[in-house]
């Protein structure tokens, strides 16, 4: 599997509650051992630790396959409908914010709704994507692009 994010943080247990104890980069090679739920446990020379499963892709972006064929294959999930990439990317986005609130309609543990309080509602900082209406079509085409 190849990392499919600038950065992935490598975490001690399956969950982004758990301490980050290694940093993959982008296109790099990893080899899956278990998995629970979406996390990957993943092994490497130096580091043994959990990923978020959906930031590995079985092929490594185009830029660092300049000497490889084009893909031209097409995979179940080269079918994904733009709703479904976008979902994804949502999903992506909200499980490497590391407070409670990533979004207005998620909620805190105490069971309050973020809202304001979200990183999402307030200027600067994070800004995970939250709503359909954030993933542009530009976004799903290099996600559709890496398939």
């Amino acid at each position: 599997m190849y990392v499919d994010a600038s950065r992935l943080n490598v975490r001690s247990g399956p969950g982004k509650t758990f301490k980050s104890v290694w940093t993959v980069k982008r296109d790099e090679a990893v080899r899956v051992v278990s998995q629970s739920g979406q996390w990957k446990e993943i092994k490497g020379d130096r580091y043994s630790g959990w990923v978020f499963g959906t930031y590995l892709t079985a092929k490594p972006s185009r830029s660092s396959s300049r000497n490889q064929e084009p893909r031209v294959a097409v995979k179940a999930s080269a079918r994904m409908t733009t709703a479904a990439i976008k979902k994804l990317l949502i999903q992506r986005s909200k499980a490497y914010y590391s407070g409670s609130c990533p979004c207005p309609y998620n909620v805190t543990r105490s069971g309050r709704r973020c809202g304001g309080n979200s990183a999402y509602s307030r200027p600067g900082g994070a800004s995970p994507l939250c709503y359909e209406s954030d993933v542009s079509a530009a976004m799903v085409a290099e996600f559709r692009a890496r398939l």
